[in-house]
């Protein structure tokens, strides 16, 4: 939500959630390797920031809300 590109652990607590970058858990060299990239690939530093914002807009509490109206109106 904040436009930062974020490299997360690879569990399954994170793999409903979009706009990561994700990595083996327990593995420094890709975490380390997944930043560099992204430090040295602004593309997909910005594809990552972007999806990160929609994940955001569409996990806001408006959004859910709207969705749990439609819902029950259904």
């Amino acid at each position: 939500a904040h436009g930062c590109a974020v490299v997360a652990s690879d569990l399954p607590a994170w793999r409903e959630v979009g706009g990561l970058e994700r990595v083996p858990p327990a593995d420094p060299r890709a975490l380390a390797a997944a930043i560099t990239r992204l430090l040295d690939d602004a593309s997909a530093r910005r594809r990552l920031q972007e999806a990160a914002q929609a994940e955001a807009a569409a996990r806001s509490f408006s959004s859910l809300a709207q969705e749990l109206a439609t819902h029950y109106a259904e």
